[in-house]
């Protein structure tokens, strides 16, 4: 079950009120028969994960059945916001259209990952927003999808100038990838972190320039990759010493044979 504005909730029981007779299924067993006005559908919210109050309430208006959110009183059938729904089995084993586009489907899109213990909160020229901000899941930015099975991973545009935060949750050292769709990468790994400590890398559109900023004095390693006609180039950096709050920038030239490190 699933609603749209970047909500995903997942149902985990029904509640009936007084005096109701409990749900009466349909011969195929398939369905209920019998009102379902009054009935709560518990769920898990992805944008209210620690809330166990989050619950669809159905109930019967001139005769047609509709339902309203509590935790977002927008969310409702007569504004056009309509509940999908699959069983568990046929989820698992069906095939997926997934949020992709272009010619070649995931060729239309770069993917963010990290490994703990960190999350990614992503910005573009407009402020937009996606990504885990402040205890919420976005996806202002058009194009962007959260990979909800796959906690801290995002689809995300190309073509686009995006700033990463990267915040850490935990103290330990974390691993950022950024894949695009022609085949170059970027990736920060081992970066030590600790709880609330940002690291903020801003990418280009035409992923040329980086820009590493860091709130604590710290070492950075970073790969670089790209396809060059049939070849696989790859630049790998490590020591690099960051300072914190100072930004530094590094320009790499298409072919990857040309790299400039500086600061201001």
């Amino acid at each position: 079950m699933s609603l749209s504005d970047s909500h995903c909730l997942y149902p985990y029981r029904f509640v009936y009120p007084a005096g109701h007779t409990g749900p009466k299924l349909s011969a195929d067993a398939l369905s209920t028969v019998n009102s379902l006005d009054g009935v709560k559908l518990y769920c898990y919210d992805c944008n209210n994960e620690t809330n166990p109050d989050c619950f669809l309430e159905f109930s019967t208006v001139d005769g047609k059945l509709t339902y309203t959110y509590n935790k977002k009183p927008g969310f409702r059938l007569d504004k056009q916001i309509t509940i999908g729904i699959m069983s568990n089995g046929a989820f698992t084993l069906a095939d997926h259209d997934m949020p992709f586009n272009g010619p070649f489907g995931v060729l239309g899109f770069a993917m963010d990952f990290m490994l703990s213990p960190a999350d990614i909160e992503i910005t573009d020229e407009l402020g937009l927003k996606a990504g885990h901000i402040n205890g919420k899941i976005y996806s202002e930015i058009p194009g962007s999808h959260p990979c909800y099975l796959v906690p801290g991973a995002y689809l995300l545009p190309t073509g686009k100038n995006l700033t990463r935060k990267i915040r850490g949750t935990a103290s330990g050292t974390y691993t950022f990838n950024s894949m695009m769709p022609d085949g170059a990468m970027i990736k920060l790994e081992n970066i030590k972190t600790n709880i609330g400590e940002v690291d903020t890398i801003l990418v280009t559109a035409d992923n040329s320039q980086v820009r590493l900023t860091t709130q604590q004095n710290k070492d950075i390693s970073l790969i670089i990759r790209r396809i060059v006609d049939e070849e696989i180039r790859a630049l790998t950096i490590k020591g690099l010493s960051l300072v914190a709050n100072l930004d530094m920038d590094i320009t790499i030239s298409p072919d990857l044979s040309v790299c400039r490190i500086g600061n201001h």
